[in-house]
């Protein structure tokens, strides 16, 4: 949850991996999914990874409007998730940012 999160709003990832080494640590000792576990939360298999993990189908943001957050100052300036202000609403869409893009 974040303010102003409504359950409709499309989501955007900012970032191709997740850095925080607990997450990745979670998912190796998960064997839930088989396989090499340290690489499930990374962009390959992320949207079959949170809908397991959230239990619903996520909204997902289009293409074109997750390019544009990567050059919006407001992301920019949000720190990487899991840190508190890594998730925030922006102009109608969840923005998750996964790392610092430069």
């Amino acid at each position: 949850m974040t303010e102003g999160y409504q359950s409709s709003m499309p989501w955007a990832f900012i970032g191709d991996n997740i850095i925080d080494p607990s997450l990745k640590n979670f998912a190796a000792n998960n064997l839930m999914y088989g396989g090499n576990g340290t690489e499930y939360i990374n962009a390959y298999s992320r949207i079959s990874w949170f809908r397991a993990y959230f239990g619903f189908d996520i909204p997902y943001a289009s293409e074109e409007w997750r390019v544009a957050l990567y050059n919006d100052k407001r992301v920019k300036e949000m720190p990487c998730y899991p840190d508190n202000g890594s998730i925030r609403v922006i102009d109608g869409t969840v923005v998750i940012k996964l790392e610092d893009i430069v």
